[in-house]
Formats: structure tokens, C-alpha cells, sequence
């Protein structure tokens, strides 16, 4: 701590702590962010300053009362603030010093604050000054949020000064470690489970909706290969029957020929009449088997392009269908996280050890006695 009063912290709006006895707490909060904790009194006339050093447990032990407790002095003393509500918070009724004379008794009322399930009876046991070991525990009946403490200062023979106490008492309930993440957690589960459960019914509709596509890609193929075969059957005609036109072509030039020189021969006439005959038909046969090719490769042109479409239809959805079961693999993941999250977070069953705030009293001399005023007793003359 620098040279000089500390400077309280209660100007920097946080709080200033005071003791009692002509001891006076200042705390202040260093650059750094530390508390720096200071006391000043008086002493033959002297002000002096003393810098308070923090203390921690080195580790914990089973049974503090029975094992060494091991602690080491620190360098600071860091605080931290949290939302955290006291699932059971003991105090006095009043933020005071409480104050009696010395040989009486001291009543101080107490406040309990249950906000969780901490409803069972109580046994406060009071710790503090060494004269007050033999106080007996302080019974508080279940949900009684109420109670009070009293100290008897003649049979515990506590002299004249300022003290501090707290009250020790172990409760069982249920005790949820923070409500708002403990909610968050839930609703994060309930979200997670909604998102696994619509996305596993999404892969449920999609694989449906997949063998249908695929049967009809299959169909179109195969209605594909037909037609394409058949257009090879007829490109496989056009050429005998071109290649019988081209003869038949041929022949009726001959006959021709033949007949113009000797019109006068019937038999040429026939022959040229035969020649024309076979000419028509192979140019009839020949137009016949284009005229089917041409069609067909109409046919076998459609029936690709839907056979195309369908394939493309069908692995569209068999790529849909994986996107989302693996998408819903990564839900059901994300859902059975979240279910140990919030399993993790509900409130469960525990026994745990409360501590109340401290209690600050002061026993002060008792006033003087006050002496009965009598009148003198007037004595009649004697005569």
C-alpha cells in the first residue's frame, strides 16, 4: 500500500468497510483492479496505518476440525461480483452494530431469506470470539424466515469491546447452480430436439421422395436405350433399300434405253414397264424406311432429353436425401450435447454449509447504579 490514508472506496461508489473498536477499514481498488485493504488507528496518540494481507487454503481437507488446514498468505486480494442469488442467506435483522451492557443480555434478530428449496429446519451455530464456544446452537423450525440470537454476557463472561461473529448451519435441498444458464440450457435442448426431429422427418420425406425419382430415371433410360436401338435398326434399312433404288435406278435406264430404240418390241415395253415398277417400289421402300428413321429419331431425341432430366432429378434427390441426413447427424449430435448440458444443469439434491454475514456487536459498561433517594425520618420531640 503507497504512503498514506487509503483513499475509500465508498467515493468511488463501491463500499467502504468499518470495523468497530477504534479501528476504522478502508479498502480501495489498485490500477491493477485489486482490492487493497488498509486499517488505521490510534495508538498513544500515534495514527497508524497497516496494510491487511489476503489469505487462501492451499487445499481442502475432509475435516477442517480434526486435519491441519494448510493456507498461504497472497500477494492480492481479488473479489468477483456474480448474479448468483443465496440459496439460503442468514443475517441480522438491521445492518447495525448491536449494543448491550456488560453483565446482560444481548437479543439480536435475525433474518432468513429461502428464495431455493432450502426449507428445513435449522441449527445455527454461532463462531466467532472464543467466549462464545459455549453458546448453544440456535434452533430456526422449517421455512421460518425469522429467528433470533441471544448472548448472554454475564454467564459467557464477555468484558467490555467490540466483537464479530458469524452463524454456521448445514442445510439440506435443491440447489441449481445458475438458474439463467440453467433456462438457457433447456431452451437450447428443447430447440435441438425441434431441429433433430424436423430434420429427421426432412430425411424421411426426401428418401421417399428418392425411390420414386430413381425408378423413373430408370424407366426413361431404358425407354431411351429402346428408342436409340431402334433408330440403329432403321439407319441399318436405308442403306440395302438406297442401294436397291440405285439398282433398280439403273435397270429402268436400261429398259428405257432398250425401248426407245425398238418401241415396236412389246417385250421391251414390258420390260420397261417391269423397270419402272421395281424403281417405284425400291423409292417407295426407301422413303418408307427415312421417313420411320426420321420419326423415331424424334422419338429417341425426347425420350433422351427426359431420360436426362430424370437422372438429374434422381441425383438431385439422392443429394438432398445425404445433405440432410448428415446434416441431421450433426443435429442429433448437437441435441444429445445439449440434453447432457441441461441434465448436467438441473437442480439437484446436495448438503451444503451456510455461512451468515457478519454480525458486529459492541458491549459497553453498564451505567451507574442509581441510589434510592430517601427522606430523613423526622423523630417527634420528646417533651
Amino acid at each position: 500500500m503507497s504512503s498514506g490514508k487509503p483513499k475509500p472506496i465508498i467515493t468511488e461508489g463501491i463500499f467502504d468497510i468499518k470495523g468497530v473498536g477504534g479501528l476504522v477499514y478502508t479498502s480501495i481498488l489498485n490500477k491493477e483492479g485489486f482490492i487493497v485493504t488498509g486499517g488505521t488507528a490510534n495508538i498513544s496518540g500515534a495514527e497508524v496505518l497497516r496494510e491487511a494481507r489476503g489469505a487462501t487454503v492451499v487445499r481442502n481437507v475432509a475435516d477442517p476440525a480434526n486435519e491441519m488446514v494448510f493456507s498461504r498468505m497472497t500477494r492480492e486480494i481479488a473479489i468477483a461480483v456474480g448474479d448468483e442469488v443465496e440459496p439460503l442467506a442468514i443475517a441480522g435483522a438491521e445492518e447495525k452494530v448491536f449494543e448491550a451492557a456488560v453483565g446482560t443480555k444481548l437479543a439480536i434478530p435475525l433474518k432468513i431469506v429461502r428464495p431455493a428449496e432450502f426449507k428445513a429446519a435449522l441449527k445455527l451455530k454461532a463462531i466467532g470470539p472464543a467466549l462464545l464456544a459455549a453458546m448453544k446452537e440456535i434452533d430456526v423450525a422449517a421455512a421460518v424466515d425469522k429467528g433470533s440470537l441471544e448472548i448472554d454476557t454475564a454467564v459467557l463472561k464477555i468484558p467490555v469491546g467490540a466483537y464479530q461473529l458469524y452463524l454456521q448451519t448445514q442445510s439440506a435441498g435443491k440447489y441449481q447452480r445458475n438458474p439463467a444458464q440453467a433456462k438457457a440450457a433447456e431452451d437450447d435442448k428443447t430447440a435441438s430436439e425441434k431441429a433433430a426431429a424436423d430434420l429427421a422427418a426432412e430425411v424421411k420425406k426426401l428418401n421417399d421422395a428418392k425411390a420414386p425419382l430413381a425408378a423413373a430415371a430408370s424407366a426413361s433410360a431404358a425407354e431411351s436405350k429402346k428408342l436409340a436401338d431402334a433408330v440403329g435398326g432403321l439407319a441399318g434399312l436405308i442403306a440395302p433399300a438406297q442401294a436397291a433404288l440405285t439398282t433398280a435406278q439403273q435397270s429402268q435406264a436400261t429398259a428405257k434405253a432398250a425401248f426407245d430404240k425398238e418401241p415396236a418390241k412389246p417385250e421391251l415395253k414390258k420390260a420397261l414397264e417391269e423397270a419402272d415398277k421395281t424403281l417405284a417400289d425400291a423409292t417407295a421402300r426407301l422413303k418408307s424406311a427415312t421417313d420411320a428413321k426420321d420419326a423415331v429419331e424424334k422419338l429417341a431425341a425426347a425420350a433422351a432429353e427426359k431420360s436426362k432430366k430424370d437422372a438429374e432429378a434422381s441425383a438431385a434427390a439422392q443429394k438432398a436425401a445425404a445433405d440432410a441426413t448428415a446434416k441431421s447427424s450433426e443435429a442429433e449430435k448437437t441435441k444429445t450435447a445439449a440434453i447432457a448440458k441441461a441434465k448436467e444443469m438441473v437442480a439437484k439434491d446436495v448438503t451444503a454449509t451456510f455461512y451468515s454475514k457478519p454480525i458486529l456487536f459492541r458491549i459497553v459498561t453498564a451505567p451507574p447504579a442509581t441510589q434510592p433517594t430517601t427522606k430523613p425520618t423526622t423523630q417527634p420531640a420528646k417533651k
